[in-house]
């Protein structure tokens, strides 16, 4: 079982990186299909990894950005979206050359996303974990 409660250690010693990178691959096969509403719950996948709220906030957050930002990127270089953006600017704001705060819009909406999820996600952990992962029993020991 020592080996066991090692793998513990450092999964909880590197679960913030694991948190982002899974956050980050749910988010963005759910941004490719047409759900991606569903990265609220891929953000509570993975605040789950964290066992404080605030790191699960925190990864969680980091991963839909990254994600999404990687998204417009590949938008921006492939499709000309930064016409589209451009376009919407002008029908919201009546000025030229705003588009890129849609695209600031559009990312605080998924580090909000991120955010919340991520705080759900490790919440539910903190809730979770005394129950089904006891840390000093006996049935660990043997």
């Amino acid at each position: 079982m020592n080996k066991m409660k090692q793998a513990v250690e450092i999964i909880n010693k590197y679960s913030p990186y694991f948190a982002i990178f899974l956050t980050f691959i749910f988010s963005f096969l759910f941004t490719l299909i047409p759900f991606w509403p569903l990265a609220f719950v891929a953000a509570i996948f993975g605040g789950f990894l964290c066992t404080k709220m605030k790191c699960g906030a925190l990864s969680a957050m980091i991963g839909i950005i990254i994600s999404w930002g990687i998204y417009i990127i590949i938008g921006i270089m492939r499709n000309n979206t930064n016409i589209l953006f451009d376009q919407l600017g002008v029908l919201i704001t009546g000025s030229t050359g705003l588009g890129f705060l849609l695209i600031l819009v559009v990312l605080i909406v998924g580090a909000i996303i991120g955010m919340l999820g991520g705080t759900i996600g490790s919440g539910i952990r903190i809730l979770v974990e005394p129950k089904f992962f006891p840390e000093n029993t006996k049935e660990i020991q043997d």
